[in-house]
């Protein structure tokens, strides 16, 4: 079980202070792609009273994929004069940009999880436009963000806790555990105190109450509860998942486990256990703010899907259909079968360059591109079809083209850190040659000069096919 101390720490001192940010008194418009290019129009369109994110392995929404989506989150704001410390928490890379172009925090191609990343600003009284450009490569996905006046102190942020990140793997999946009896014991107030309003069996622990109230006697607002029971474990792993709007704590034989006691927004909590066989105690506790008010909690036993991997790695498929090819070519290889998104197979080979891996699939053996999988462990996988790719491969010939929304530099190298060679102008365009292996850089040509360019400014042309642009630098 990871329990990673630099995550703990954060959510220690996340938890300790109270005072809001004032960035929690904006209106927040949230538009969300289903791709890491913020192509064509948002899947999601609305309006937020705050930037606090935390989508877990899961997705924003439906229509939007599990991973390589992007969202933009804009906000118009007056701000009187004085200094400002800005906040950001991000999974995976962020960029926050004032009046759309002077840059506040970017990590969007440096991706910093589980730090907050601050930088202070002296501004002139007035209305300030701030936009965050946000994107998701794979696994956990969170964002939150925040300002302060300097002027009175500095309290520190007050994002909701990171839920701990004991997901499953690829491969597992589960088995509820249903008809649960619980226990129990609801109050008036916050903090479990006094007598109860009502004591209560109950089957299952799914609770939807809205705006509203558990009974007619208690408050919509600011009361908690209390569920306990006994169940019996057989010795396999089991996964402890509980979803809260707002706070929440489970005990395991009276340890505890989960440790949620903050507002929340419907964040999803896991835990990972292997109890020895036997009967084991379970408490879950709750209170509830103001707002809605929910909570959902499951216990499943963890089981694998009947898929074996030899070399202990996974793909999984983000695009939303992937062929698999007899070679690991997209133009010479042939077609066997296609898989679909969030599919997750067994991997047993890759290219030398990491640009193909070798997968099995009910039975056939073919080859998908790595720019449309995730894929774990690959270092353990054995080099099956030694092909590579040179950084300083000649460039191909041109098949889309990018146009930049702002000004770019163009530089010697996928990456801030490699030096300039010269600037863009903005909405000029560029023909694109070739791309890095996550397609987070464009290699392009541009009034004759070849250098690669950021792909959240130069933005590519609609119904581009990543497939079809070589990689022609391997990161």
């Amino acid at each position: 079980m990871k329990r990673l101390l630099l995550v703990l720490s954060i959510l220690l001192s996340l938890g300790s202070v109270v005072q809001p940010l004032q960035a929690q008194n904006a209106v927040w418009r949230l538009e969300v792609f289903d791709n890491p290019y913020f192509i064509g129009n948002p899947v999601i369109d609305r309006n937020e009273s705050r930037v606090a994110f935390y989508w877990g392995a899961g997705s924003p929404g439906t229509g939007i994929p599990n991973d390589n989506f992007t969202a933009r989150i804009s906000t118009d704001v007056f701000l009187p004069a004085g200094t400002y410390r800005f906040y950001l928490l991000a999974d995976d890379g962020a960029n926050v940009v004032l009046d759309f172009n002077r840059s506040i925090v970017n990590t969007y191609n440096n991706p910093r999880p589980g730090e907050i990343i601050s930088s202070d600003l002296t501004l002139g009284a007035g209305t300030y436009h701030i936009q965050i450009d946000y994107i998701e490569y794979d696994l956990n996905a969170y964002i939150y963000f925040g300002w302060e006046s300097t002027a009175d102190g500095i309290q520190g942020p007050n994002f909701p806790a990171i839920p701990t990140s004991d997901a499953l793997n690829p491969g597992e999946t589960t088995q509820e555990i249903t008809n649960i009896t619980w226990t129990g014991q609801y109050y008036n107030n916050r903090n479990l105190t006094g007598f109860p309003s009502a004591i209560v069996g109950e089957i299952g622990l799914s609770k939807d109450w809205g705006a509203g109230a558990p009974y007619p006697t208690m408050n919509s607002d600011n009361f908690s509860a209390r569920w306990s029971t006994t169940q019996y474990l057989d010795g396999s792993e089991y996964l402890i998942q509980v979803q809260a709007d707002d706070g929440v704590r489970v005990w395991l034989d009276g340890i505890l486990v989960i440790d949620q006691w903050n507002l929340a927004t419907g964040q999803t909590y896991n835990y990972r256990i292997q109890p020895i066989a036997g009967n084991h105690s379970l408490r879950v506790e709750f209170y509830e703010a103001e707002g809605l008010a929910f909570i959902n909690f499951k216990l499943a036993k963890i089981v694998l899907n009947g898929q074996v991997s030899p070399t202990n790695s996974w793909a999984t498929v983000t695009a939303y259909r992937l062929n698999v090819r007899d070679l690991p070519n997209a133009t010479t290889g042939n077609v066997l079968t296609r898989i679909s998104r969030n599919e997750t197979y067994p991997v047993l080979g890759r290219t030398a360059d990491n640009r193909w891996v070798q997968i099995s699939v009910d039975g056939l053996t073919g080859w998908v591109s790595t720019g449309w999988v995730n894929v774990t462990n690959i270092f353990s996988v054995p080099v099956t079809y030694n092909t590579t790719v040179s950084p300083t491969a000649t460039p191909a010939p041109a098949i889309y083209t990018a146009r930049t929304r702002t000004e770019v530099n163009l530089r010697t190298g996928p990456g801030t850190n490699y030096d300039r060679v010269l600037i863009i102008p903005q909405f000029a365009t560029v023909d694109i040659i070739g791309r890095n292996l996550r397609a987070t850089w464009w290699q392009v040509r541009y009034d004759g000069t070849v250098g690669w360019a950021s792909a959240e400014y130069a933005i590519i042309q609609d119904g581009a096919d990543l497939n079809r642009i070589p990689v022609t630098w391997n990161n």
